[in-house]
């Protein structure tokens, strides 16, 4: 008996199917963001006409709180149509899924500040293009998409 005999064979390791010789990779890249910052309104259940309602985490109410009103809970008070209210709840801030805090603008207020913010990025953008083209570089207009969300579509 020899010594080659004994010795077992390695097991056989199967492995995916790679991509074909050629063939490009597909990316699994998430769908892009929303760029502007801009908080997009919420579709709730006893909204007050004239008012536009957000849902804004402990972070943007320390940054922008001092914009809204916050909503607390009451008889008649606007809330998302999957929140349940008891009564030691009465008063106190409205919660969506018990995280962020519902908060409420005037619509005047808030297309206000939707012109400011976009009255300042115009002139930034046309003083960033002016210095540009100043120095003899070849400046292209192009339009950046964005991309909303609608909340109350992805529930």
């Amino acid at each position: 008996m020899s010594l080659e005999e004994n010795v077992p064979e390695a097991p056989k390791v199967r492995r995916r199917p790679g991509p074909k010789p050629g063939a490009k990779k597909r990316r699994h890249d998430p769908e892009p963001a929303p760029i502007d910052g801009d908080y997009q309104p919420l579709d709730v259940v006893g909204k007050e006409p004239g008012f536009e309602y957000f849902a804004l985490s402990n972070h943007d109410r320390q940054r922008r709180g001092h914009q809204f009103e916050v909503v607390r809970w009451s008889e008649k008070c606007a809330h998302s149509p999957w929140e349940v209210f008891s009564e030691e709840l009465r008063g106190k801030e409205v919660k969506i899924n018990g995280q962020l805090t519902l908060m409420r603008a005037p619509k005047e207020r808030v297309e206000a500040r939707r012109k400011r913010e976009r009255d300042a990025y115009r002139a930034q953008s046309q003083a960033i293009t002016a210095a540009a083209k100043g120095r003899g570089f070849e400046v292209t207009e192009s339009i950046m998409p964005t991309h909303t969300i609608n909340v109350s579509a992805s529930y």
